[in-house]
């Protein structure tokens, strides 16, 4: 069971590069899911955000680095941290719940930067900032949904009978 749930992910971080490296609507990928998995299956919880932040500068190194880049691993390290706080098990609820909080928190966290890099530091600014980026988050939120589901009903199956936690190291 180990080697095959360390396959899946295996096969799913590839999936996440690939999917940040095709045209695609912006920011629909599965990076919070691939997290949430991994912090599901890690008992060491840095690993689910380090594998998280490896798919992200994999694909940026082919898509391109830019000055706000650390802003956006910050967000995402701090968003799939505190989703998987919450993840408990692979029930529905709690996989919803998860793939609410990396999004939003992402959207609350990334867009501070976005704010300080490319608007003016007013409060129109600051309102026009983050109403601009409510498609993005449309997006990530769909997306983090989508492939949370997909990523943990595919680990359910590779698993079968015990699903918990197999990253031991």
């Amino acid at each position: 069971m180990k080697k095959q749930s360390l396959l899946l992910i295996g096969l799913l971080f590839l999936l996440t590069i690939g999917t940040r490296l095709i045209p695609h609507l912006s920011n629909f990928t599965p990076i919070f899911a691939l997290g949430l998995l991994a912090g599901f299956l890690t008992k060491k919880k840095y690993m689910a955000i380090g594998i998280g932040f490896a798919a992200l500068i994999i694909s940026d190194i082919f898509v391109g680095f830019y000055p706000q880049v650390w802003g956006v691993y910050a967000a995402t390290g701090v968003s799939i941290f505190l989703s998987i706080m919450f993840l408990k098990n692979q029930s529905g609820k709690s996989i919803a719940k998860s793939s609410f909080i990396a999004p939003t928190v992402f959207y609350l966290l990334s867009n501070i930067v976005a704010f300080f890099a490319w608007y003016p530091v007013t409060f129109e600014g600051f309102v026009s900032c983050y109403y601009n980026a409510i498609p993005f988050y449309g997006y990530s939120l769909l997306s983090t949904f989508a492939y949370s589901y997909a990523f943990f009903g595919l680990h359910k199956l590779v698993a079968k009978e015990n699903p918990g936690p197999v990253l031991n190291k």
